[in-house]
């Protein structure tokens, strides 16, 4: 019972590192610090080398995410012209004690000035 209690420990850290991959992710864009892949065509996906593993020593493991741009879309908007909108997946995995992993995917949206485009 001690063995199976500290499996499910590992697995909720796992769990709980792949969130914090995801949410640092998810600051990084809304700052302008993440490493967006470079586009050379909008409908194709095309995603950045993985991010360097992040360990979090208080739960005994460590993130990683990847960024992937799956779309972009212009639309002509309003006085400002040209409205883009990038379409991501992040991909968040932890790794917890005893090799516990946990994956997450998220997708999202940004609003840009108009990019190249369908």
């Amino acid at each position: 019972e001690l063995k199976m209690a500290g499996n499910a420990q590992f697995f909720e850290n796992a769990f709980q590192l792949a969130e914090t991959g995801g949410d640092v992710q998810l600051q990084r864009l809304n700052t302008g610090s993440a490493a967006i892949p470079p586009v050379t065509d909008p409908n194709t996906p095309t995603c950045a080398a993985a991010d360097p593993a992040v360990t979090v020593p208080a739960m005994n493991g460590s993130f990683q995410n990847t960024l992937c741009v799956i779309g972009i879309r212009t639309a002509l908007g309003d006085s400002f012209g040209e409205v883009s909108t990038i379409h991501f997946e992040n991909t968040a995995q932890g790794i917890a004690q005893g090799q516990a992993r946990s994956m997450h995917r998220q997708g999202l949206s940004i609003r840009a000035p108009g990019l190249k485009g369908t």
